[in-house]
């Protein structure tokens, strides 16, 4: 990925029917929040969709390719845009009960090579430029020469293509394939996807990685055989000499915690590669090894890993990483019940290296880290290899779903480093490449104590004794360390949380629970607070006739008059400058900037029809002013703090029968 860039190529074209489950991601590792478009163009290059978004400061934004595009009426390949330098992305897709994968942004080029063809190999070229490519395909053996005629394929300027490797060499040997060399007249981006390698049904991506290198030395930092517990691993080693000669390679094993390294070589011809099992290559025993492998040669060569799980059938491919370094991003993290995430780091130096690991959520604060974990801060020494669950470094990341994990060293040792994240209910192993710093950037993480914040409560109108769900930050991953505070008729009733991430809470909505605010209080802080509607079940109304005599005065007798249905509808929101003319009125989100004010009118049935209506809208740093009631609605001023915090709001209408309506995202503040 080139840090002076800010585009971000995901080359594979994404069925139409998979784009639910098809998700990106995109850490901004700036100080600033960022805009973000990304747009998706079919196999003619024509716009299938786009969207723009913020990604906040030292954040991530995450989204299905479904809440990216939604009126996407075909499938496309996915290019994302943003006038930030040094932004890092990847994609993961699946079914994630049988396989899931992804890959990170791809380079380009005009000679690449797609390192691994084996079993149901799906190749991908995407055309970034606005002319046609004409597009040569060689597949190639172990001896380095073509294995049948090539292929070439015209694609259309920004247009993708997409085909299997038995359909592109329909007469070859596919099981003599080692690799595919691709040229072509414009520089172009690929990536593939490969099935029924080591495993059976688990799929590997991996990105075409540039054919003209200088690269003589490549670092592995994890290599596991044999069985371990329950897993069976194997691990195969895929080399590419990009010589135009013979050269003789070598291949080092040095195994963790101790033990003498074997060193094999084999001699490799002009453009020839070598894919073998790490087993077979050192002459491991059946039994458990573990430990990283370092391949020289004196000319240019590439390659790979994958890595298969032959118990649960799990499989995942890692590139090589080009350079070591001291600052390093991981962009995803998986946890909740069924997901782990594993990280493995390396120092080959000869100096022992000072590592922290911090884990940050989307938002941008921080999970947990070097600062206030002591198992995330540790020495690694030189010449050996790292490897380890995220939770154990960090253990409240074991209930935290999405964010993305910094690496750095505090004495400058650069560092190898891989991610894995699986399944412990199914075969699903995924890899996420490391990604360095821009050269001219730095990275600070957040702080320990970040602002305890509240950004949506779902679903807004609920009974007693339902169970709703608190999406924020700050929160704590130990349920009973979290209370929410709902309102109550002597004022405020406060119950514990059920379920707890850093980013998300679940809580039963408590019997003598009433409409207003809503709040979290964890770690000594109070969040912003939200409106629910609260209604009452069934079993806390108790029913009873009552008899009023005319003439006289019946007391202590609660009546509730149930309004009428649809009696507050709000159907339409529309924004303007202060003094417009006119609003523009519209079903969809309204932008409020940072550091503004504007006039908004929410329009409906019932919202004027009583007088003393209120809007409020969710979270902190908006303030609403002015309420004027206008034909079928009502104006407001709002103005918005220029530190409040970006993303989509909901607008809540209440008039004075006390019926209350919500607009969900009714407002997005940029």
């Amino acid at each position: 990925m080139g840090w002076s860039q800010s585009t971000l190529t995901f080359p594979r074209q994404f069925p139409l029917a998979e784009q639910s489950s098809t998700g990106f991601a995109v850490v901004n590792p700036g100080t600033v929040n960022t805009n973000i478009t990304f747009v998706m163009y079919n196999t003619a290059g024509q716009t299938v969709s786009q969207s723009s978004w913020v990604i906040p400061a030292k954040g991530q934004l995450s989204k299905l390719a479904s809440e990216l595009f939604p009126q996407a009426a075909s499938g496309g390949w996915v290019e994302a845009t943003s006038p930030a330098t040094g932004l890092k992305g990847f994609w993961l897709g699946g079914d994630f009960a049988t396989y899931g994968d992804g890959g990170e942004a791809a380079a380009s080029g005009l000679d690449l090579l797609f390192p691994l063809v084996a079993g149901q190999a799906e190749i991908n070229i995407v055309n970034i430029r606005n002319a046609l490519n004409t597009v040569t395909f060689r597949l190639r053996g172990t001896s380095g020469t073509d294995l049948t005629t090539v292929a070439t394929q015209v694609i259309q300027p920004r247009g993708v293509y997409q085909a299997q490797a038995s359909a592109l060499f329909p007469n070859a040997d596919l099981s003599q394939a080692m690799y595919i060399r691709v040229s072509g007249t414009q520089a172009f981006s690929g990536t593939s996807v490969i099935r029924g390698f080591l495993v059976n049904t688990e799929s590997a991506v991996l990105n075409a990685v540039n054919a003209i290198s200088n690269l003589s030395t490549l670092n592995f930092v994890h290599v596991v055989s044999g069985p371990a517990g329950s897993a069976n691993y194997t691990t195969s080693v895929g080399v590419i000499s990009l010589a135009s000669s013979s050269q003789t390679v070598t291949f080092t094993f040095h195994p963790e915690t101790s033990g003498a390294p074997i060193v094999v070589q084999r001699s490799l011809p002009a453009s020839g590669a070598l894919r073998e099992t790490a087993q077979n290559l050192f002459g491991f025993s059946a039994g458990f090894q573990n430990g990283w492998v370092n391949v020289s040669a004196p000319s240019p060569i590439t390659g790979f890993m994958a890595y298969g799980e032959t118990s649960s059938g799990g499989l995942a491919a890692v590139p090589v990483q080009a350079a070591p370094q001291s600052s390093m991003f991981f962009g995803h993290i998986a946890g909740l019940p069924v997901w782990y995430t594993g990280i493995a780091l390396l120092n080959d130096s000869t100096m022992d290296a000072n590592v922290e690991v911090f884990a940050i959520t989307p938002a941008g604060t921080l999970v947990g880290g070097a600062a206030n974990v002591p198992t995330a801060a540790f020495t690694l020494p030189a010449g050996h290899k790292s490897a380890k669950l995220l939770s154990e470094l960090i253990p409240a990341t074991a209930a935290q779903n999405g964010g993305f994990v910094y690496v750095r060293t505090t004495n400058n040792v650069p560092l190898y480093g891989i991610e894995l994240f699986g399944s412990n209910s199914g075969p699903i192993l995924s890899n996420v490449a490391a990604s360095g710093l821009a050269p001219i950037a730095s990275f600070t993480p957040p702080n320990v104590s970040e602002p305890l914040t509240l950004t949506s409560v779902s679903p807004v109108r609920v009974t007693r004794g339902s169970t709703i769900t608190l999406s924020g930050n700050g929160f704590s991953p130990a349920a009973s360390n979290n209370t929410i505070a709902f309102t109550s008729a002597t004022g405020t009733v406060e119950v514990p949380s059920a379920t707890a991430s850093v980013t998300v809470l679940t809580v039963a909505v408590p019997i003598t629970a009433i409409t207003g605010p809503v709040l979290v209080r964890s770690g000594g802080q109070n969040s912003p607070a939200f409106i629910l509607e609260v209604t009452a079940t069934q079993t806390t109304m108790i029913q009873s006739s009552v008899t009023v005599n005319g003439g006289q005065t019946t007391g202590d007798v609660d009546i509730y008059v149930p309004p009428p249905a649809g009696i507050l509808n709000a159907l339409i929101i529309g924004a303007a400058d202060i003094g417009a003319p006119r609003f523009l009125l519209g079903p969809n989100s309204q932008d409020l900037p940072r550091g503004q004010s504007k006039l908004l009118i929410v329009a409906g049935f019932g919202i004027s029809r009583a007088g003393g209506s209120t809007v409020t809208i969710s979270g902190s740093g908006v303030t609403v002013s002015d309420l004027i009631a206008v034909e079928y609605g009502v104006q407001v001023k709002v103005t918005v703090d220029s530190n409040a915090a970006v993303g989509p709001r909901t607008v809540f209408v209440t008039n004075a029968n006390l019926d209350t309506t919500a607009l969900t995202g009714g407002v997005y503040i940029r």
